[in-house]
């Protein structure tokens, strides 16, 4: 009795749309949305475009590239405002709203805004205009890159825990604390998401009170 004939392994369909830099980096950073950092690869990135992974290397020299490209993507939506929407104080309280909102705009792809260099021209455009803010106040350089690296130091971390901590409180394995830890139980009802924004907005103004206490001393 003859074989079977063998089925030939089934081709990608061709993709209808051109890939693009921008077309790339949209649908990484959808993916990463969908399934986390963990799970990104080329592989997975090429099936959700329909081609295979080899095709990016036309864009982007790695995949490092595409994560940067993502980053950029990610750092066009905060606002740095014009020096006519108040003084460097306010306008810095802007930006540090909208950064803050990458997070809860893209918890799963936020951690790459906080741990990888601002390097693709995108993102330099950032660092162009925060310093500014700055800078046109006055602010002598060493001192705007206290006050900037300060700021956003406390952004990121503060991303980074709220975060971990709605991740936590949302999963089935959050408890209330222990008897035999009253201190904790004291303070417990306040780590809550739901007193985010207050805790973030009172850190915000130590960090930017701080800063211009400062600042005006060494003036």
């Amino acid at each position: 009795m003859p074989s079977p004939p063998s089925k030939k392994p089934s081709k990608r369909p061709p993709s209808a749309t051109p890939l693009t830099r921008d077309r790339i980096a949209t649908a990484a950073l959808h993916l990463i949305d969908a399934h986390g950092l963990a799970e990104f690869s080329t592989r997975k990135l090429g099936a959700d475009l329909g081609v295979e992974a080899m095709a990016f290397y036309n864009h982007f020299p790695s995949k490092e590239a595409i994560l940067d490209a993502v980053v950029e993507r990610m750092i066009a939506k905060v606002t740095v405002p014009p020096p006519e929407a108040g003084d460097w104080m306010e306008r810095a309280r802007v930006f540090a709203r909208s950064f803050r909102a990458l997070a809860r705009i893209h918890p799963r792809a936020f951690p790459l805004v906080a741990t990888r260099r601002f390097n693709a021209p995108g993102t330099l455009g950032l660092l162009e205009a925060a310093y500014g803010t700055f800078l046109g106040a006055g602010i002598e350089p060493r001192m705007a890159v206290k006050i900037y690296r300060t700021l956003g130091n406390f952004l990121a971390g503060t991303a980074l825990n709220e975060i971990s901590v709605a991740a936590y409180a949302a999963s089935a394995t959050a408890q209330a604390p222990d008897p035999e830890h009253p201190n904790l139980a004291a303070v417990s009802p306040y780590l809550a998401p739901a007193y985010f924004d207050e805790v973030f907005e009172f850190g915000l103004e130590v960090v930017l009170q701080g800063c211009a206490r400062l600042a005006a001393a060494q003036r």
